[in-house]
């Protein structure tokens, strides 16, 4: 119990500390905000392991949009899909969705949502979804147009058919804004802290996005 409770304290912290540019142009560099509406191209080149299968890896493609309905109001979702190929040649398809409602400052965002993760292998199909929290912190570096993000998502607990399922996913890299275009790449981390198998993803991704300001 208190090694659980240490794990969730530490995750609870890493999401709170953790950002998310939120496809932004700024009015001064140093600050970040969001005005209008964004949507880009998405792709994760996952690798995982489990004490289940094989080790694998594929790539998920998808796409993320942000609509600001508000100065400080915005409505955020991602969806990633595709397969992974473990060791041994079993194939698997994966899906990875998340939607959140978030209130910005010049630097951080608050909010919350639901989560939504999906696995199929042969007979086998697991789901798992449910309430999810965020937390973000983004900001430019020094007078360009390069920005650092990192994003954090908590799905805290789990409704679907699989149990224990719960997990985080922890995103962070650089972002490059061209008038309207916005290029990022970074590193993916998912954990489904507390499953019996020891369940984790991870991998680069990169995203080609597009603002409407």
């Amino acid at each position: 119990m208190k090694q659980k409770c240490l794990k969730i304290a530490t995750l609870t912290f890493a999401i709170t500390m953790g950002a998310n540019l939120l496809f932004a142009q700024d009015t001064q560099k140093g600050a970040i905000d969001f005005y209008g509406a964004s949507i880009a191209g998405k792709v994760w080149f996952v690798s995982g392991e489990n004490d289940f299968t094989d080790d694998y890896s594929g790539t998920l493609y998808g796409l993320t949009a942000n609509y600001s309905f508000t100065e400080n109001f915005s409505i955020m979702a991602l969806g990633l899909f595709g397969s992974v190929d473990t060791d041994s040649g079993l194939n698997k398809d994966e899906i990875d969705a998340e939607f959140c409602l978030a209130y910005n400052f010049d630097f951080f965002a608050l909010g919350g949502g639901a989560r939504y993760s999906k696995e199929s292998f042969g007979q086998t199909k697991n789901d798992a979804y449910g309430p999810m929290i965020f937390a973000g912190v983004g900001t430019y570096i020094f007078d360009t147009d390069l920005s650092w993000y990192a994003t954090g998502s908590w799905m805290f607990t789990d409704l679907g058919d699989s149990e224990n399922m719960e997990h985080y996913v922890l995103e962070g890299g650089l972002a490059y804004t061209w008038e309207h275009i916005v290029i990022k790449g970074g590193y993916r981390y998912k954990d489904y802290y507390e499953s019996e198998i020891n369940y984790k993803e991870h991998g680069f991704t990169a995203s080609l996005g597009y603002m409407f300001y």
